[in-house]
C-alpha cells in the first residue's frame, strides 16, 4: 500500500499574498524594497585563517581591540564588494601579504547585527609589515597563541585545522 500523502492548503490570505507577489502586481524593485524592509540587516565582515608552508597560522595584534587584541586578519566588506575580494584586500592592507583562498570555512552571525564570512588562505607572496591598525604579528603553531587571543579566532582555527584548544 502506498504511503498516505497529505496536501496542505494554505489559508486564503497566504494564497492571496502569494498571487500578488508572483503575478507581477508588484514590480521587482518594489518586491526588493519590501524584502529589504522585512528582513534583518547585518554589517558584513570577512576573516582569514592564513597559513604558511610550515603549517603555522598568522595572528595579528589589532590596535583598536582592547579585551582580545590578538586575532585573525579581517575586516569589513565595502559596499558591492564580493567576500573573496574583501578578504584578499583586508589581508594585504593589514599585513602586506598576498594570499590565495583555499576554501570557504564558515559564515557566522553574532549578537550584534554582524555576519562574518571566514576563509582558509595560504600565503602566495608579499612581505609582512606593520600597519597602524595591526602593529605586530606572530606566526603560531595551532593551539599555541599569544595571551589575550580572541576566543572566536581560536575557535575558527580549531574548526579549520582540528587544532587543540589554546594553551594561553
Amino acid at each position: 500500500m502506498a504511503p498516505l500523502t497529505i496536501l496542505r492548503v494554505p489559508n486564503p490570505l497566504v494564497r492571496g499574498l502569494a498571487w500578488v507577489w508572483t503575478h507581477r502586481l508588484l514590480n521587482d524593485r518594489v518586491r526588493s524594497h519590501l524584502m529589504w524592509w522585512l528582513n534583518a540587516k547585518f554589517a558584513a565582515g570577512v576573516t582569514a585563517i592564513v597559513r604558511n608552508d610550515r603549517g603555522e597560522v598568522l595572528l595579528l595584534e589589532h590596535a583598536f581591540r582592547k579585551r582580545y587584541p590578538w586575532a585573525l586578519p579581517g575586516g569589513w566588506m565595502e559596499r558591492g564588494e564580493q567576500p573573496e575580494a574583501a578578504i584578499v584586500r583586508e589581508v594585504q592592507e593589514e599585513t602586506g601579504l598576498t594570499v590565495s583562498i583555499e576554501h570557504l570555512l564558515t559564515a557566522r552571525t553574532f549578537g550584534l547585527p554582524r555576519l562574518d564570512v571566514v576563509y582558509v588562505c595560504r600565503v602566495t607572496g608579499g612581505h609582512l609589515r606593520p600597519s597602524a591598525e595591526t602593529p605586530r604579528w606572530q606566526w603560531c603553531t595551532p593551539g599555541h597563541y599569544p595571551t589575550r587571543t580572541d576566543p572566536f579566532s581560536a575557535e575558527l582555527i580549531r574548526l579549520a585545522l582540528g587544532a587543540p584548544p589554546a594553551d594561553a
